[in-house]
């Protein structure tokens, strides 16, 4: 989803709070619009009430400094990982309450590829710093 459009949704579910009925009727409608627009499935697009963490809990946590996290994950952390820990850490972050049907696809991919030998250095330091992110344990 775009940032335009995010915000425009986020400005339509703040005016559903509105005192006027017409203006919380007009956002409603608005809300609706928007999310088929965007093919929002709400059951992913909301975090889970209460889950207490998974990836909604790191969902918008500001900008990233994709160069720092590189750095941060590319060291000893990430090469330590054996495959078969890494496989492991793997199906946790699978398992994790709250995975997005995106993130989960990701990482089944991630799964296949270092099953078939194949997974990228960048893959694994991201799995990694994820999973790091997410407070798992390597």
């Amino acid at each position: 989803m775009d940032r335009d459009r995010r915000d425009q949704l986020i400005e339509a579910l703040q005016g559903l709070a509105a005192d006027d009925d017409a203006i919380v009727v007009e956002n409603a409608r608005r809300v609706a619009t928007l999310a088929d627009e965007l093919g929002l499935d709400w059951a992913e697009a909301l975090p889970r009430l209460g889950g207490g963490g998974g990836l909604e809990a790191d969902f918008d946590h500001g900008s990233i400094d994709f160069d720092t996290e590189d750095d941060v994950a590319e060291g000893p952390a990430a090469a330590a990982v054996d495959d078969g820990n890494l496989g492991a850490l793997l199906q946790r972050l699978t398992a994790q309450a709250g995975v997005s049907v995106e993130t989960r696809t990701e990482l089944e991919e991630f799964a296949r590829d270092l099953a078939a030998g194949t997974l990228d250095p960048g893959d694994r330091r991201y799995i990694v710093a994820l999973a790091g992110r997410l407070g798992l344990s390597t």
